[in-house]
C-alpha cells in the first residue's frame, strides 16, 4: 500500500511524469524498431540471395558468350586466310608426250603381196574331161591356172610337174597339192611361157587327189 502511494505521490509530480512519459515512450519506439528490424532482416536476406543468384547467372552467361564470341572469331579468321593460305598453284599441263604411231609405218610400208602360184594343166593321157577337172581342183586349192590344154602327146603314163622358172620348190608344192609323187617333178626352165610350172595328166590321173573322192 505504501509503495503505490508512493508511485501515486510520484506520479503527481510532473516531471517524474515526464519522464515516465518519454521513457514509455522510448521503451515503444524501441519495440516498433525492433519489430521492424525483425521483418526487414529476412527481406534482406531473400534480396541477398536473389542477387547472388542473378551474378552467378549473368556470370555464367558471360562467359558462355565469351567462348561463343571466341569461337566465332576463330572461324571467321580461319575462313579468311584458309583460301590465301591454301591457294594452290596452278598445276602445269601434263606433257603429251605423242609416240609415233607404229601403225602408220607398218602401212606406209607395203609388202609385197604373194602372187598366187600361176600354172598351166595339160591333158597328157587323152581322156576327156580331166583337165577341167583339175583346174577346178587347183583354183580351190589356191593355185592360179592361166591356161588349159593337150599336151604334145597322149602316151604319158605317170602325172608330173614341169618347173618353168626354175625354182623347184614351188613345183614340190604342186605335186603336194595334187598327190603327184616328187620323183615326178622335174625342172625344165622355158623363158617362153611367164607361168611356174606346167602339170601333165598321166594315164594314172585316177591317184590324184583331184579325183578321189572324199
Amino acid at each position: 500500500m505504501r509503495l503505490t502511494r508512493r508511485i501515486r505521490r510520484d506520479l503527481s509530480n510532473k516531471q517524474i511524469r515526464k519522464i515516465v512519459q518519454e521513457q514509455f515512450k522510448e521503451s515503444s519506439e524501441h519495440s516498433r524498431r525492433s519489430q521492424k528490424n525483425s521483418f526487414k532482416k529476412p527481406i534482406f536476406y531473400l534480396l541477398g540471395i536473389v542477387v547472388l543468384v542473378a551474378l552467378a547467372v549473368f556470370l555464367y552467361r558471360y562467359v558462355d558468350l565469351q567462348s561463343i564470341f571466341s569461337r566465332e572469331k576463330t572461324t571467321q579468321i580461319a575462313t579468311r586466310e584458309t583460301p590465301n593460305n591454301l591457294r594452290k598453284e596452278p598445276t602445269p599441263p601434263a606433257k603429251t608426250t605423242t609416240k609415233p604411231d607404229s601403225s602408220k609405218h607398218r602401212s606406209d610400208k607395203t609388202e609385197p603381196v604373194k602372187q598366187k602360184i600361176q600354172i598351166e594343166v595339160l591333158n597328157g593321157c587323152g581322156v576327156a574331161g580331166i583337165a577341167k577337172i583339175t583346174t577346178d581342183f587347183c583354183r580351190k586349192n589356191n593355185l592360179d591356172v592361166v591356161d588349159m590344154d593337150n599336151y604334145v602327146n597322149f602316151a604319158v603314163k605317170h602325172s608330173q610337174v614341169i618347173s618353168r622358172n626354175g625354182k623347184k620348190e614351188e613345183a614340190l608344192h604342186i605335186a603336194r597339192i595334187l598327190g603327184i609323187n616328187k620323183k615326178y617333178v622335174k625342172v625344165k626352165p622355158d623363158k617362153n611361157k611367164q607361168l611356174a610350172a606346167s602339170v601333165v595328166l598321166g594315164k594314172d590321173y585316177k591317184q590324184l587327189k583331184s579325183f578321189k573322192k572324199k
